[in-house]
């Protein structure tokens, strides 16, 4: 409201304000209520709309499954949100509206889509993987995708002038294309592993991987969108776009991880209750708790700073993995208790 820079010099440590301009005004209502009241609201905002997606993402399910299904996985991904949710981070939003954006595409709800896009990229920038994942899935809604974004960008005209919005922008720019390609600054990806193995990578290569995992992803996540029930689709892409959100983002936090929680903790919730090879199952489940553990002391976390995240995930997806294609080899209608709408629970 000033009319102060919001964004730091990149020629030193880059801290502070890492988000685009209109997030600033998205924000406001929350800190006219104070810092106390303020900080209580955004958090709550985030762990209901987050509950609302998951929800959603099943409401197909018989009431009695959906609950169980639900109470499991929020059990298992509360390790992992609890960095998010108690810092306050927009993960946790992020989360939501890119899982409430999906559903909406896929449900063909354009007023929907282009609402929560809009949301997604206020939370954080990295909401365009998902964006441009939808965008290739579904390319029918693609002009609410756009008009999501343009609302987005131009939100912080209703505080600022145009020369001063296009100021920031240009900040705003500067700063994600320096964090981008710098070397300056650790991240919680792939890389992260490649390091503490004492490898070391060309830029030019890391970003040639990162392309090959984005073809992947969009591949796999087509695959999944033309194979299976709408609701299991959409829980689908979701888990690829968040895990390429994670793995291969150069700015990825182990904060960022929170955003696959509960979406991979749904699939392992509905297979434990299925009752199909339980074991992996169950192991996948450990594993998740695992994940979300290594800050429960400071000494922990520094010995797993960076690189156990990324390395524990890549191998919960791995199981995962192996856990569905032993599952659906057993029961290759094993997704129906997505959208059995009227079918009865299975007996204990």
């Amino acid at each position: 409201m000033r009319g102060d820079s919001l964004y730091p010099d990149v020629s030193g440590p880059i801290a502070g304000f890492l988000y685009l301009p209109g997030f600033a005004v998205a924000f406001m209502p929350f800190d006219w209520l104070g810092p106390w009241i303020g900080d209580a609201v955004w958090k709550a905002t985030g762990l209901v709309l987050l509950t609302y997606a998951a929800w959603s993402s099943c409401r197909e399910m018989h009431r009695d499954i959906r609950v169980r299904v639900l109470s499991v996985a929020f059990a298992l991904s509360i390790p992992l949100l609890a960095g998010s949710f108690l810092n306050g981070q927009s993960n946790i939003h992020l989360a939501a509206a890119c899982w409430l954006m999906t559903l909406s595409a896929f449900r063909e709800k354009t007023t929907g889509v282009l609402f929560w896009t809009g949301a997604a990229i206020l939370a954080k920038p990295l909401a365009i993987v998902m964006i441009l994942l939808i965008a290739c899935l579904r390319p029918r809604m693609i002009p609410a995708l756009a008009s999501g974004i343009v609302w987005a960008i131009g939100l912080p005209l209703i505080a600022a002038d145009g020369q001063y919005l296009l100021s920031l922008y240009r900040d705003c720019w500067k700063m994600l294309t320096t964090m981008a390609v710098s070397e300056r600054f650790a991240t919680a990806d792939f890389t992260a592993v490649i390091s503490r193995l004492g490898w070391s990578l060309d830029l030019g290569l890391i970003a040639i991987i990162r392309c090959i995992a984005a073809l992947a992803a969009w591949a796999i996540a087509l695959w999944i969108s033309f194979r299976l029930p709408r609701n299991a689709a959409v829980l689908g892409v979701m888990i690829i776009g968040a895990s390429y959100m994670c793995l291969f983002n150069p700015r990825a936090e182990g904060l960022t991880y929170s955003i696959l929680a509960l979406p991979c903790a749904m699939v392992i919730g509905v297979y434990l209750y299925e009752g199909r090879a339980r074991v992996l199952w169950a192991t996948a489940a450990v594993t998740m708790v695992v994940v979300g553990s290594n800050g429960i002391s400071i000494g922990i976390l520094n010995l797993t700073r960076y690189w156990f995240k990324p390395a524990v995930f890549i191998g919960l997806l791995v199981l995962m993995a192996a856990a569905i294609a032993k599952t659906w080899a057993s029961d290759p209608c094993s997704t129906h208790v997505f959208d059995a709408r009227s079918a009865q629970p299975a007996s204990s």
